[in-house]
């Protein structure tokens, strides 16, 4: 997949913070390049609707590559992933390679949740595979 204008950069300094809510107040997104709900045949999202965008925080110049999805029932929920990358070509080769499941699962370094504005880090590494294990390192706030 050709990358066209580049985005170079450095992930956000937000992820470098052990306090969650500090992350989550550090970082201030930007949208800068918008990906849509679709790449290479599979969603870019989990559950029934959403989409994906690289944005820049305002904070500190970093890049995330996130993820917005929503699930419809007799409840909605909503979600939030928040992945810290490079440049827009490691979004752009994580977009190609990951549906909304696969990026979560495959992801190789924390990154934050949030679900209907409960916020969690999670780090596959730390569940050894399993995705359904709770809330990574125990750490999650409201």
């Amino acid at each position: 997949m050709a990358v066209q204008n580049e985005i170079p950069g450095y992930p956000c300094k937000g992820f470098e913070m052990e306090d969650i809510q500090q992350t989550w107040k550090h970082m201030q997104l930007e949208p800068i390049r918008h990906y849509g709900d679709e790449c290479n045949g599979h969603d870019l999202y989990v559950f029934d609707e959403g989409k994906r965008y690289l944005a820049r925080c305002s904070n500190c110049g970093g890049l995330v590559l996130v993820q917005q999805s929503e699930a419809h029932g007799e409840e909605d929920f909503y979600y939030l992933d928040c992945f810290p990358v490079g440049s827009s070509a490691e979004a752009e080769a994580l977009n190609a390679a990951y549906d909304g499941f696969g990026i979560e699962e495959r992801f190789p370094k924390r990154f934050l949740m949030s679900t209907n504005g409960r916020l969690s880090w999670f780090d596959p590494a730390d569940l050894r595979g399993d995705v359904n294990g709770g809330e990574a390192n125990g750490e999650s706030a409201q």
